[in-house]
This record gives C-alpha cells, structure tokens and sequence, in this order.
C-alpha cells in the first residue's frame, strides 16, 4: 500500500464547487491535466449529465464526430467551443448560457501513459440562474 501512495499518476482538474451562471451570459470552464506519459499535447473530451441523466458527449479536441447529435448545431454555429489554452489545458466555452446547459460537466483525457495511475476525470456542477439578483 505504501508504494502506491508513493506512485504518482495523471491528474485531470476542473473548478471545485460549483459555478453560477446568470441566464444568456458566457460559461467558460477550464480543465487541465498534469503529471501524465506520452505526448506534451493532451486531448480533452466533455460530456454533460443534467440533473439524474446519463453523460452524453459533449465535445472534443480529438474526435470531430464525438458531440452526440443535441450538440452537433451548437458546436457548428461557434455557441459551444473548446479552446486550447497550452499543450495540457483546454476551456470549454458556452456562449448564452441556457437552463438547459445546468447540470454537471466531465473533462477526461484520453490514456497516453505507460500504467494507469491518478485519475483521468473531473466533473464540475453548473448552476443557471434567471437574472442577477439571484447571485447575493
């Protein structure tokens, strides 16, 4: 047990708690990945599970045809985007934030390391809010 504990592994973070939206505004999310094998460039996949449902996939760095089909127009008309911010980190941007977009978002990356150690998901809660007020 104790030579696990030493083992490091990938780590893959997101936002802890939860963020608040305020209807129509932008939701950017960061996730990024240390302590990982293989190339310095890292892929990133998201999904999205509202409240009790299932993750459904979302977008991705890697995979053009990962979005299901709800998503395909969102990503095509630039209202739901990923941007690389370095060769370990990515934002997932949502432009006019819905209350359909509440619930919970995955960042994963895919295994490029030689033993599966650490953790290859995160998962950060949104919250969407009808207007302002609410935020005090």
């Amino acid at each position: 047990l104790v030579i696990a504990a030493l083992c490091r592994g990938r780590v893959v973070r997101v936002p802890t708690g939860s963020l608040v939206r305020v209807l129509g505004t932008e939701l950017v999310i960061p996730c990024n990945v240390s302590d990982y094998d293989g190339p310095s460039e890292q892929n990133f996949d998201w999904s999205f599970s509202s409240s009790g449902s299932s993750f459904v996939e979302l977008a991705s760095t890697w995979e053009a045809g990962f979005a299901a089909q709800l998503y395909r127009e969102r990503l095509q008309r630039g209202e739901i985007a990923l941007r690389r911010t370095a060769n370990d980190a990515v934002e997932l941007h949502i432009k006019n934030v819905q209350t359909s977009d509440e619930g919970h978002y995955k960042c994963s990356t895919p295994s490029t390391d030689a033993t599966v150690q650490g953790n290859y998901e995160d998962t950060v809660q949104v919250k969407v809010l009808a207007d302002a007020l609410h935020l005090a």
